[in-house]
């Protein structure tokens, strides 16, 4: 996906291309399924190169939810910092892009 932007303004980060690992789509994938019509919240794992947006892993978020907007809770950004400080424990080196 190109995306037609002014290049004179060195200001502007833009990425021509995504790439998505298949376990992370197949996330995006089952916890659309489960929210049914209400809106899903989530949070993708990955990095910049470049032009290329690279999403490595995603995971939900327990929000809640209405049919219209989700509203990320306490235990939301709870869950956020618990799942950041667990992947660097464990060595992961992806950060929070989306």
């Amino acid at each position: 996906m190109t995306t037609r932007i002014n290049q004179n303004d060195r200001n502007y980060i833009y990425n021509n291309e995504v790439k998505a690992n298949v376990q992370s789509v197949d996330t995006w994938i089952i916890h659309a399924y489960s929210g049914g019509i209400k809106e899903i919240t989530g949070q993708l794992l990955g990095k910049v190169e470049r032009n290329t947006f690279i999403i490595i892993d995603s995971y939900a978020l327990p929000v809640e939810e209405t049919e219209t907007r989700a509203n990320p809770q306490m235990q939301a950004y709870a869950y956020l910092a618990a799942y950041k400080y667990v992947g660097k424990a464990l060595g992961r080196k992806e950060e929070t892009v989306g």
